[in-house]
């Protein structure tokens, strides 16, 4: 149904990574290009600029398409529509270096109470940890004197 609203989405990932892998080589051979000028200062400063530069990029990027990705993700609620290219879309990117702030690809699991405690009495010890005593807000004839 959304497939093609969706392509970039899928192809978005790719796109990305092959971009990160461009900036570097071109931060690379401009800093071997310094150096080799006997400009070490200069190829030290594009260095350090490139490898921040690389960092911000593969931390920001992973974000921007996890925003996307939720989007679809509610998109098909609203819809009642599956997209089992969504469900699993970071698999296979997690060992690599940009993508790796992305999570795991395992979906995540509902917190459950131990084996030998009820749902029920666990709610209620919450409820009683946080219901507190009621201030007297009554004058007492001391204070009026």
């Amino acid at each position: 149904m959304f497939n093609k609203n969706d392509k970039f989405l899928m192809i978005a990932k790719i796109v990305f990574f092959v971009i990160l892998i461009a900036i570097a080589v071109i931060v690379l051979l401009e800093a071997i290009m310094y150096f080799v000028a006997n400009q070490i200062l200069a190829g030290f400063i594009v260095l350090i600029t490139g490898l921040v530069i690389l960092a911000v990029y593969a931390f920001v990027i992973p974000l921007v398409l996890s925003v996307l990705v939720d989007i679809k993700h509610i998109r098909n609620k609203l819809y009642n529509v599956e997209q089992k290219e969504l469900d699993n879309y970071w698999e296979g990117y997690t060992g690599i270096l940009p993508f790796v702030f992305a999570g795991s690809s395992q979906p995540q699991q509902a917190e459950k109470p131990a084996a030998d405690e009820k749902p029920a009495e666990a709610a209620e010890e919450k409820d009683s940890e946080n219901e507190q005593e009621p201030a007297d807000e009554t004058p007492s004839d001391e204070e009026e004197e």
